[in-house]
């Protein structure tokens, strides 16, 4: 009798979908949906997209303090899911994998968004409506919940990335995700309702977090699609909670506090800003990164043999100590401090999703554990800024605010000395002197190793590609092996490497590892040149003709 497990093999294949198949033909189209989560992410900080003209139609309310509680409602729930995912990954990654967590990010993205705009007085019977707090509330708790996932979804997809490839693909998701922001911006020219934000802005804070949900899903499913949701839990540690590497724990409480004076800093400035300016400091900080994000990318291709992150992360460190010190002699009402902040909190992002997609990449640790603890705390501490800036600003007339940021620069550098210095950082990394990063090397790789591939793969498709499948296929079922492991051979068979097969298959290079470990034990091998003899030895049985 056939082998029982086979019968998932012979099985019709589904039709793949708009988005695999896009996925299929271009591999970085998981990543626009990265791209648009940073984009709403603007939205959301840009007020003129839900309390646009108040001021010019008569409405009470021409302060920032709206903002302040919208990002402080926010980012209090995005903690609450990222470190809640932490602690249950079981629950989550099942959440995140099944075909409701797009219905469920998105329709969370759409009621926040339709909350936070739907509040304002332009949709009721005037200014006085805007005291509808509880409204305004649910959407940025809603907005926080829908965050909190896509940005789970978003660490999954980058856990599975090498370094130098992490660092591309954010960059290039950031300067999408400002291009976005300002084709949405540029269009505000028309309103539905008198005095209503732009139809545009209406409408992306609608569309992103949909949009998102849906193209990050296309990144993760092709390397499912033909086994079954466990295959990978026997190699891969996403299981429990994972020990984690020391020097974490003083990462996360860093990354807690700096978030911490960075958002102080910008709720702070928010309080005393007007609308409009507030509106002109996102669009110009917008751009600002823009111009980063193509520095950054053509400068590591072209020059740089090694980014060294260890450096960034002091720099940004002390840059930001530095500008907190400064703030009072500055001048607590300009916006030219809070800036400056808000770009090297910028560049802080991107040093730490790099390190914390290089920690689950390289440890093959949780994505679920390293980004839901390490964004976790990066919220929690938003949360507490943001808030600290509101209180603080109810206070003004007896609280010394000068002196509160001044006693923040301190703390972040007390916890740059004292708690996670240059050289914790470094340890974390242990990049090998940064050579991950090193993208000239990483390009130079990636067109040898296709010259490679084409060369090698070209003789076995002048004599067929569908019999050398069905002898893996077959090869496959008679030793036993998962759909995983059967997906794996066939590459393998190809002369395929592991960071090869890795990134085709979105799964770690350690995973590929473990389950070539397993294939050559269960097909009695010990060489890549034995497994092939054994897949042409099937072939030739067949009737195809011999090499």
């Amino acid at each position: 009798m056939d082998n029982p497990g086979a019968s998932c093999d012979t099985q019709t294949p589904r039709t793949p979908s708009l988005g695999q198949q896009l996925t299929a033909l271009w591999p970085g189209f998981p990543f626009l949906g990265f791209a648009m989560l940073l984009a709403w992410q603007m939205l959301l900080s840009d007020t003129s997209t839900w309390i646009s003209n108040i001021d010019e139609k008569g409405f009470a309310l021409v302060t920032g303090s709206l903002l302040v509680g919208l990002q402080k409602n926010l980012f209090t729930v995005a903690a609450l899911v990222l470190l809640t995912a932490a602690l249950l990954q079981g629950h989550f990654r099942k959440l995140l994998d099944s075909k409701y967590y797009t219905f469920i990010a998105g329709f969370l993205g759409v009621l926040g968004a339709a909350s936070v705009i739907f509040s304002g007085p332009y949709f009721f019977a005037g200014p006085n409506m805007l005291d509808i707090r509880g409204l305004f509330s649910f959407g940025g708790w809603a907005c926080g919940a829908a965050y909190g996932l896509l940005i789970l979804r978003s660490a999954q997809l980058f856990s599975r990335m090498e370094p130098a490839k992490v660092l591309v693909y954010y960059l290039i998701a950031d300067l999408a995700a400002g291009l976005l922001y300002s084709v949405i911006m540029c269009n505000d020219f028309y309103a539905p309702f008198e005095g209503s934000p732009p139809l545009s802005g209406i409408v992306g804070l609608f569309a992103l977090p949909v949009l998102s949900a849906l193209v990050l899903g296309t990144g993760l499913r092709p390397a499912a699609a033909s086994q079954k949701p466990s295959d990978d839990s026997a190699a891969s540690p996403d299981r429990g909670f994972p020990k984690l590497p020391g020097g974490f724990w003083k990462l996360l409480a860093t990354l807690a506090v700096f978030s911490l004076a960075t958002s102080f800093a910008s709720g702070w400035s928010t309080e005393l800003q007007s609308l409009q300016r507030i509106q002109t400091d996102s669009r110009l900080l917008a751009l600002v990164e823009m111009l980063f994000d193509v520095a950054l990318l053509l400068t590591a291709i072209r020059f740089l043999t090694r980014i060294a992150f260890d450096k960034i992360y002091l720099f940004t460190m002390v840059s930001t100590a530095l500008a907190l010190a400064l703030y009072p002699m500055l001048g607590l009402n300009e916006a030219a401090p809070s800036l400056v902040v808000e770009f090297l909190a910028c560049i802080f992002n991107l040093t730490v999703w790099c390190l914390l997609s290089y920690i689950a990449f390289k440890r093959s640790l949780s994505p679920l554990a390293v980004f839901g603890l390490g964004y976790g705390c990066i919220a929690l501490g938003k949360a507490a800024g943001w808030d600290c800036s509101r209180m603080l600003f109810a206070l003004r007339e007896t609280v010394n605010v000068g002196l509160a940021s001044l006693g923040l620069a301190i703390v972040v550098l007390v916890f740059l000395a004292v708690v996670f210095n240059a050289r914790d950082f470094s340890a974390l990394f242990s990049t090998d002197n940064g050579t991950e990063f090193n993208l000239k090397k990483m390009i130079a790789h990636l067109t040898r190793q296709g010259q490679r591939d084409g060369a090698s793969q070209a003789p076995e498709g002048r004599r067929g590609e569908q019999p050398w499948k069905a002898a893996c296929s077959k090869l496959a079922q008679q030793a036993g092996l998962s759909a995983r492991e059967a997906q794996i051979l066939e590459l393998l068979s190809k002369n395929m490497g592991a960071e090869q097969i890795a990134s085709t298959l979105f799964i770690s290079t350690n995973t590929v590892r473990t389950h070539t470990h397993n294939i050559y034990a269960k097909l009695d091998v010990h060489s890549r040149q034995e497994l092939v003899a054994r897949v042409r030895e099937l072939r030739d049985e067949a009737g195809s003709q011999p090499s």
